[in-house]
């Protein structure tokens, strides 16, 4: 969804963009993805982008007839493995270095 949300915003529709194109952080996901893979909630398009899809996604449970309880947006990606407490596989110098500006 990010990339396709920034191809959109490229073509001049940025009303549901997902990273802000003024961000230099440089991160990993757990799957050493770069941010392009996250969702950055401090954008009001971020925000506009996820109640359009929970909206639309209750909206199929309804026709359905399958309540929609609950909705599990995940985010255990955005971590990565090098900056916390239980990866004894990488060396002490390697889990120092920065992930971020």
């Amino acid at each position: 969804a990010v990339i396709s949300m920034e191809a959109r915003a490229k073509k001049g529709d940025d009303s549901y963009r997902l990273t802000d194109p003024e961000d230099e952080t440089f991160m990993l996901t757990i799957q050493f993805y770069d941010r392009t893979s996250i969702i950055n909630p401090c954008l009001d398009s971020s925000v506009r982008f996820v109640e359009k899809l929970v909206r639309e996604v209750k909206q199929m449970h309804d026709e359905a007839g399958i309540p929609l309880d609950s909705y599990h947006f995940g985010g255990d990606e955005a971590k990565n493995i090098l900056l916390g407490p239980g990866y004894a596989s990488y060396s002490d110098e390697l889990k120092q270095q920065p992930f971020s500006k």
